[in-house]
C-alpha cells in the first residue's frame, strides 16, 4: 500500500471533509427545528404549525447542502476505490514481472521436456509475449506519468495564481456565500467561475480539487484577450481616420502591458470587468450619430450598453460609476427638451432610463440577495437580532463590509504606515488624473471631434481616482485602472507624438516634455507589472 498516491490521499481527505460539512449542516438543521418546536410549545399548541412554517429557505438550503456534500463525498469515495483498484492491478502486474525474472521457465529445467516434449513452449513465442507485455507496461506508465505531470503542472500554476482575493473568489464559487464579509467579492464573477468549474468537472478534464482555480484562470485569460480586441474597436469608433486606427492599435497594445499585470491572469475580476466595461463603452459610443440626431437603431445600443455595465457592476462594484454616462446623457436630453419636445428625444430619453436601470441592477440584485439572507431569513431561524446594516435606510451589505471589515472610509487609510503604499500608487493616480484632464483640450488638437465622447468616458475614471485616493486602499488603483480606456488613449496619443516626424524648435518644448513623459510611463507600466507579478506569485504585497 505504499503506492497510495497523493491523489488517493486527497480523495480520502475530501470524503472526510464533505462528511464533516454535511454533519455540521445537519446539526444546524436539528438546532433550528428544536428552536422552532420550543417556540411553538411555549405559545400554544395551535401555533405549532405556524412555528414549523419558519423552516425558511436558509434551512432548506442547509438540507440541500447536506445532500450535495454527501453526494460529493460519495463521488470522492468512488474515485478513491477506483484508484485503489488501479494500484492493486499495478501491484499484480509488477508481481508477475518479478516472478518471471526470478523463476526459470520450465523449458530450461528439463522437466517439461522429460514429461511431454509435445507440450513444450516455443522460446521465440515466449520472448515475443514477454516483449509485448513490457511494451504495454511502458505505454501504461508513460500515459499515467504524463497525466500525473500535467496535473502537477496545473496544480502548481493554479496555486501560484490563486493568491490574496483570488482565494476568496474560488472558495465562494465552490460553496456559495456563507459569511458576511465574503460579500465584498462580486457575485457575478463567483457565479461565472462556478458555472465553468462545473463544466470542467463534467468533462473530467480537471481534478475536482482545483477546478475553480483553473476555471477562474481560463476566464481571466479569455476575458483579457477579448478586452484587447474590444478596446481597439472602441478606439476606432472614437478616433476617425488613419491616425485614429494607429492610436487605437497602440492603446490596445498598452492594455496587454497594463500595470495590473498578473491580476489579469489570476482568478480576479479585473479582466472580466475590463471586457464588460469596454464593451459597454463601445455600445455607448455606437449610440451616437455623426449627423447629430440619433436613429432608433442607434438608441437601441443604449440598453445593451446598460446591460454590459450592469454585468460589470456585478463583477466589481465600481462599475456603478459607469452610470454617470447615462446620467449625463439624460441631463443633456432634458435640457434640449426645454427648446422643444420631439419623438426622437423622448425615445432616446426612455432608452437612457432603461440603460441606467440595468446598470443599477448590477449592484442592487446582490444587495437584495444578501438582505434576504441576513436580514429576513437568518434572524428568524437562529433567534438573533438582525445585523446593524439591516436597520439602515439603505441597507447595503457591500458598504458595511467595506467599512467594518476592510476599514474603508474617508481618510481612514491616511496613516503613516501606509505612506509606502501611497508612493507606490502615486504614478497611476497621476496618470488617471492627468489623462482625464487631457480630454478637456482634445477639441483643439488633431483629435478634434472626439472630445465629447472622451470627456464622457473620462468622468467615471476621474471620480474613481478621487474616491480611491480618499476612501479606499489606495494601492488597488494599479489594477482597477485596467478597466478604464481613457488613460490608454492618452498614452497612445503621447507615443504617436513622440515618434512623429515633427522637428523640434523653440516653440515645441512642450512636445519634448511629452516625449519623456510617454517613455517614462510605458517603462513604469512594464517594470511595475513584472515586479508586481513576482510579488503576487510569492504571496507578498501589494495586492
Amino acid at each position: 500500500m505504499d503506492l497510495l498516491t497523493p491523489k488517493l490521499q486527497r480523495n480520502l481527505q475530501r470524503v472526510l471533509k464533505h462528511n464533516q460539512i454535511a454533519a455540521e449542516h445537519l446539526a444546524m438543521v436539528n438546532d433550528a427545528v428544536t428552536q422552532i418546536r420550543a417556540e411553538g410549545l411555549k405559545k400554544n399548541q395551535g401555533k405549532l404549525s405556524r412555528a414549523m412554517d419558519l423552516l425558511t429557505p436558509k434551512l432548506q438550503r442547509n438540507l440541500q447542502r447536506i445532500s450535495e456534500h454527501s453526494q460529493i463525498a460519495a463521488e470522492h469515495l468512488a474515485m478513491a476505490n477506483d484508484t485503489i483498484t488501479q494500484i492493486m492491478a499495478a501491484q499484480a502486474l509488477l508481481r508477475r514481472q518479478y516472478t518471471k525474472r526470478q523463476v526459470k521457465p520450465l523449458s530450461q529445467t528439463g522437466i517439461l521436456k522429460s514429461r511431454d516434449a509435445n507440450r513444450s513452449i516455443s522460446s521465440r513465442k515466449a520472448k515475443d509475449a514477454a516483449a509485448q507485455e513490457r511494451k504495454l507496461q511502458k505505454q501504461w506508465e508513460k500515459v499515467h506519468d504524463r497525466d500525473g505531470s500535467f496535473n502537477a503542472i496545473l496544480r502548481l500554476v493554479s496555486t501560484k495564481l490563486t493568491r490574496w482575493d483570488a482565494i476568496y473568489f474560488t472558495e465562494v464559487a465552490s460553496r456559495g456565500y456563507i459569511f458576511e464579509q465574503e460579500w465584498a467579492w462580486g457575485l457575478g464573477f463567483t457565479k461565472l467561475i462556478n458555472f465553468f468549474a462545473n463544466a470542467l468537472q463534467q468533462t473530467g478534464s480537471v481534478d475536482y480539487a482545483f477546478k475553480e482555480n483553473i476555471a477562474g484562470i481560463i476566464i481571466a485569460h479569455a476575458a483579457h484577450g477579448l478586452s484587447v480586441l474590444v478596446l481597439y474597436c472602441l478606439g476606432r469608433a472614437i478616433f476617425p481616420g488613419r491616425q485614429g486606427r494607429m492610436l487605437a492599435f497602440i492603446a490596445a497594445c498598452l492594455h496587454i502591458f497594463s500595470p495590473a499585470g498578473l491580476f489579469l491572469s489570476a482568478p480576479y475580476g479585473e479582466s472580466t470587468y475590463a471586457l464588460l466595461s469596454f464593451t459597454g463603452s463601445f455600445l455607448f459610443v455606437q449610440s451616437f450619430s455623426l449627423s447629430g440626431a440619433s436613429t432608433g437603431l442607434e438608441d437601441a445600443f443604449l440598453p445593451l450598453a446598460g446591460i454590459m455595465f450592469g454585468l460589470a457592476t456585478s463583477v466589481r462594484s465600481n462599475g456603478l460609476l459607469n452610470g454617470i454616462l447615462f446620467l449625463e446623457e439624460a441631463i443633456r436630453l432634458l435640457y434640449s427638451m426645454t427648446r422643444g419636445v420631439t419623438f426622437a428625444k423622448t425615445r432616446r430619453l426612455f432608452a437612457v432610463g432603461i440603460a441606467g436601470v440595468c446598470t443599477a441592477l448590477g449592484f442592487v440584485i446582490p444587495q437584495y440577495i444578501a438582505y434576504r439572507d441576513f436580514c429576513v431569513n437568518y434572524p428568524y431561524t437562529h433567534g438573533e437580532e438582525p445585523r446593524i446594516w439591516c436597520r439602515r435606510t439603505l441597507p447595503s451589505i457591500y458598504s458595511f463590509v467595506q467599512e467594518h471589515y476592510w476599514n474603508n472610509g474617508f481618510l481612514r487609510y491616511w496613516t503613516l504606515s501606509n505612506i509606502p503604499l501611497f508612493a507606490l500608487a502615486s504614478p497611476m493616480l497621476a496618470i488617471m488624473t492627468y489623462s482625464a484632464l487631457w480630454t478637456l483640450n482634445v477639441e483643439s488638437g488633431r483629435l478634434a471631434g472626439s472630445g465629447r465622447l472622451l470627456r464622457s468616458l473620462a468622468a467615471p475614471q476621474l471620480i474613481l481616482t478621487i474616491l480611491t485616493f480618499a476612501n479606499h486602499h489606495v494601492q488597488i488603483i494599479t489594477r482597477m485602472s485596467s478597466g478604464y480606456p481613457v488613460w490608454y488613449f492618452w498614452i497612445a496619443d503621447l507615443l504617436m507624438k513622440e515618434y512623429s516626424s515633427v522637428r523640434l524648435d523653440k516653440k515645441e518644448v512642450g512636445i519634448q516634455k511629452q516625449r519623456s513623459c510617454a517613455s517614462l510611463t510605458v517603462t513604469y507600466m512594464i517594470v511595475y507589472a513584472a515586479v508586481q507579478g513576482v510579488l503576487f506569485a510569492s504571496f507578498l504585497p501589494p495586492a
